[in-house]
């Protein structure tokens, strides 16, 4: 519970809700905190009904999905020799879906990158692992350019009912982190609104799922006010604050995130499949970082999996290529560039206020 706690003091990694939820006898939110997914947390303010079997839904895509566990399904393709396993519908859904958003983003999104991300020293062990201003040595180019994806090397099918994953490369490994917390906001959601819930915001380390209508203490319904977290300053401050429509996700994504720097140059945890580097450092004889990469993206919509993956692509890809896919999508967002640019796509509701948006450069 205590890294619980901590994480949730740290909000600022992603997206913070700004939510002042009643306390009156009339209408009244009830709080749930959890650890999730190894070492994130969810939190979830709902009224009325319950969130009864909402953290089983968490513990048991855990068990399914976590690389860590040897006896998780994604553990068990890792570590097997090319060939087929019989999977989970869950673990189906997420590679399907990955696979689908490969295609359509070109290649940005991959999940099929945990070598490159161990490489870099920015998979979620070496993070965790770094003492302070102790950061690794940056790995050789040729290290790097070693590595390739096998995004093409695996496949998922359904017959009679059992969902199965294959790969016909013994390398090939798959990490869904880029899109579980979208997919485990999603389940939660349905779940609780089975549970006859009629107000929720479900909260997966900054990944937002809403449902119905914010009530205030009166029991009057009004917009949501959601402050989507200040990529260049971190101190609490938002970048903007938006008001979503009920049942939306509200998923952000950053190169800002986690990482650290190393000889001046700045290496986050998001990779890019086609330079096998992290977003935003190139090489020219020596790495360096690029001066107008994507730094955030916020994306809403109603799938929570697929706004999830998408914020990630978007990164990769950049602010031209990644608006037009979200607009193919239908989606909504806001991308940021390290160079303090920003576009919005779709229709988004803005809170007015003195926002740190109102002092970049609109494109």
């Amino acid at each position: 519970m205590k890294r619980v706690i901590k994480k949730l003091s740290a909000i600022a990694l992603a997206v913070a809700l700004m939510l002042c939820v009643a306390c009156s006898s009339s209408i009244s939110y009830t709080d749930k905190y959890y650890s999730v997914l190894g070492d994130l947390y969810m939190s979830i303010s709902y009224y009325s009904g319950t969130d009864s079997g909402a953290y089983d839904i968490a513990t048991a895509l855990d068990n399914e999905i976590n690389p860590d566990i040897p006896t998780s399904y994604v553990a068990r393709f890792n570590a097997m020799q090319a060939g087929e396993i019989e999977v989970s519908k869950s673990v189906y859904d997420l590679v399907k879906m990955s696979k689908q958003l490969c295609s359509l983003s070109g290649g940005a999104f991959d999940i099929t990158l945990s070598d490159l991300s161990k490489l870099w020293k920015v998979d979620h062990k070496s993070l965790e692992n770094y003492a302070p201003n102790e950061f690794p040595l940056l790995p050789s180019y040729e290290e790097v350019v070693s590595v390739n994806s096998t995004m093409d090397k695996i496949d998922a099918r359904e017959e009679n009912g059992k969902y199965y994953l294959s790969k016909t490369v013994d390398n090939a490994k798959i990490d869904l982190g880029g899109i579980a917390k979208g997919y485990l906001t999603d389940l939660v959601q349905a779940k609780l609104d089975a549970n006859g819930v009629k107000s929720a915001v479900i909260d997966v380390s900054g990944n937002l799922h809403l449902l119905g209508n914010k009530y205030e203490e009166s029991g009057n319904k009004s917009d949501w006010k959601i402050g989507v977290n200040n990529c260049f300053n971190n101190d609490g401050s938002y970048l903007c604050g938006i008001m979503p429509n009920k049942d939306s996700a509200v998923i952000t994504s950053g190169t800002y995130e986690r990482g650290y720097e190393k000889d001046g140059v700045k290496v986050n945890h998001v990779i890019n499949p086609h330079t096998k580097m992290p977003v935003g450092v190139m090489y020219d004889g020596a790495y360096l970082n690029s001066l107008d990469y994507v730094t955030s993206v916020t994306v809403i919509g109603n799938n929570g999996a697929l706004c999830d993956a998408v914020a990630t692509a978007v990164c990769v890809m950049g602010i031209t290529q990644g608006a037009q896919l979200i607009e193919d999508l239908q989606l909504s967002a806001i991308i940021v560039t390290a160079d303090k640019k920003y576009k919005t796509v779709g229709s988004i509701r803005f809170m007015q206020g003195n926002f740190y948006l109102n002092s970049l450069e609109e494109i």
